[in-house]
């Protein structure tokens, strides 16, 4: 007969059950890491298609209205009075909000939960013909349209702060969305997440490139001047950077203007 020896009564050791679990965790690990890059570049994936939504419904506002929409108040929040809907006016600091979802029937916000920033060219949003538009000399030709086939937008696209590389220039509208780390943007309650902070000079060293994305934002920001490039880290020059902006391009928007028989 077998008889069974006190090894075998046993079980598993203490130790082996901690091998087994160091196992389990690393494998579990490997798989939990692939996963939340699927979820993120799934967000990513999501919130570039509703900036290209965003997009066509300014250009089919301004071919309806003869102008784009004035920014939403970033500060009101959802389900108050106004939220979502285009002021009445935005010249100086109001031509940067956010979208006006309640006003262009869009997502109010990304797949990180955050309201999109909007700024739009003063001369490109009104219908006063009193309104010079740049470059100088260049005038509205109609009462109904806000802007002329010779009108310039006062914005400009690069791939980092002054003097890099220009993207775009002369541009009329920017969307921007503020990416997983949601730096600069405002939440449905009206709150504004953290701005991003340039990092402190270090001497003798001069000090340190402002971060990419502080430029996207008026916190303080030049926001005349956005950056759009592919994503960078914390350890980048210039900060991380996951921001995603897209922009009105001024021969889409004139060509559909004169398609709709708003420009001649």
């Amino acid at each position: 007969m077998k008889t069974t020896s006190t090894y075998d009564a046993q079980g598993f050791t203490l130790i082996e059950i901690a091998i087994v679990l160091v196992i389990v965790g690393l494998l579990l690990g490997g798989l939990l890491m692939p996963l939340a890059s699927q979820v993120e570049a799934q967000r990513r994936t999501e919130t570039e298609k509703t900036l290209k939504e965003i997009n066509e419904a300014l250009i089919g506002y301004a071919m309806v209205n003869g102008q784009l929409p004035c920014p939403a108040d970033p500060a009101i929040a959802t389900g108050a009075v106004n939220a979502g809907v285009l002021r009445a006016t935005c010249t100086g600091a109001s031509a940067l909000g956010v979208v006006p979802w309640v006003t262009l029937g869009v997502s109010e916000v990304d797949a990180w939960g955050r309201r999109f920033t909007y700024r739009v060219t003063p001369s490109f949003s009104d219908l006063s013909a009193a309104t010079v538009t740049p470059p100088v000399g260049c005038v509205p030709t109609s009462a109904t349209t806000s802007f002329a086939l010779c009108s310039d937008g006062d914005m400009d696209i690069r791939v980092g702060a002054v003097p890099a590389a220009l993207v775009a220039a002369a541009i009329p509208a920017v969307i921007v969305s503020h990416g997983k780390n949601g730096r600069g943007a405002y939440l449905p309650t009206g709150i504004r997440m953290t701005c991003p902070v340039a990092p402190p000079p270090v001497p003798p060293l001069p000090p340190p490139p402002p971060p990419d994305e502080l430029e996207n934002t008026d916190c303080p920001g030049n926001t005349a001047i956005f950056i759009s490039h592919t994503p960078t880290t914390a350890s980048a020059p210039s900060g991380e950077f996951d921001d995603l902006v897209t922009w009105i391009v001024p021969s889409v928007l004139k060509g559909r203007m004169v398609a709709a028989g708003r420009l001649p």
